[in-house]
């Protein structure tokens, strides 16, 4: 594997070169790099180059965070970069944040996408758009939110990767990665600083700011879900309510191009937990 760090119209990507002949292009959770998915991605490598953009948190000039006000920025962003990276159609895998904006980008901009497999998107009901619209930016929904409230006193400069490993053992939502995963998935958070400590590199304030701004696009996926024309794959997780199980069903009611898989005993981690029956089953439909 060949690892190529560039950028294109400003927007940087990682591309895991393995020499074949077609790529994937891979769109990152809200906090999570690619690198973290490195189990997954080598396996799938075995038939794909993956190319990896980034999201906005993690370019060098992100602009003023007051501009994310929904995730359409963020779309925007991955439909420039696809139409600039070159003149084909791509086979596109998102895992949460990154499954949304895949979603929306194949009701969207459809002639962008070849395939498209979604690990667990965010997508939520309408009746909680709806709701959560109103107190989005005041106190309370900060406070309701479960995500910002689990991530808003995380603590960013650690002593040692050790450190942190044994910190993530002690936390249920990572029982379920083996640890040989779990240090690709820590190795992917962080980067070494100049005494030696360990640093995670996805800003916290850009990742607040994700979860806040978040709920309001779900508007645009169930607006143009019956125009949906490519052949959708989706994974969901037995513990996990983004999507839930009604989503899912909802969804696949109304659209005859997409498939699902219920993944039992696994949480909205399951990229990390299962990548060698995951990539099977990914490349199953895919090839």
């Amino acid at each position: 594997m060949n690892i190529i760090k560039k950028s294109i119209v400003g927007i940087p990507y990682i591309k895991y070169n393995f020499n074949k002949d077609e790529d994937l292009v891979f769109l990152h959770a809200n906090a999570f790099p690619p690198n973290c998915y490195l189990p997954l991605l080598k396996l799938i490598g075995t038939k794909y180059n993956i190319i990896c953009p980034l999201f906005r948190p993690l370019w060098l000039n992100p602009g003023q965070i007051e501009i994310l006000s929904d995730w359409s920025l963020l779309k925007e962003d991955m439909v420039n970069f696809l139409i600039n990276l070159n003149k084909e159609k791509h086979n596109i895998l998102g895992h949460s944040l990154g499954g949304h904006i895949a979603f929306r980008i194949s009701l969207e901009n459809p002639s962008l996408i070849k395939k498209l497999v979604l690990m667990d998107p965010i997508i939520f009901p309408k009746i909680q758009m709806f709701l959560w619209k109103f107190i989005q930016w005041t106190d309370l929904g900060v406070k309701l939110h479960p995500m910002i409230q689990a991530s808003k006193n995380q603590k960013m400069v650690h002593d040692s990767i050790e450190s942190i490993i044994n910190k993530y053992r002690n936390k249920n939502i990572f029982k379920n990665i083996n640890d040989e995963n779990l240090m690709y998935l820590v190795n992917g958070l962080i980067k070494y600083k100049d005494d030696r400590k360990v640093e995670i590199i996805y800003p916290k304030d850009w990742e607040l700011r994700i979860y806040q701004s978040g709920g309001i696009s779900d508007k645009y996926i169930w607006k143009n879900i019956k125009n949906l024309k490519t052949d959708t794959m989706i994974y969901h997780a037995e513990k996990t309510h983004a999507p839930s199980k009604k989503i899912v069903k909802l969804l696949k009611n109304k659209s005859d191009y997409i498939e699902s898989k219920f993944i039992n005993r696994s949480t909205h981690f399951f990229p990390f937990e299962i990548p060698k029956e995951l990539s099977k089953d990914i490349l199953r439909f895919l090839l």
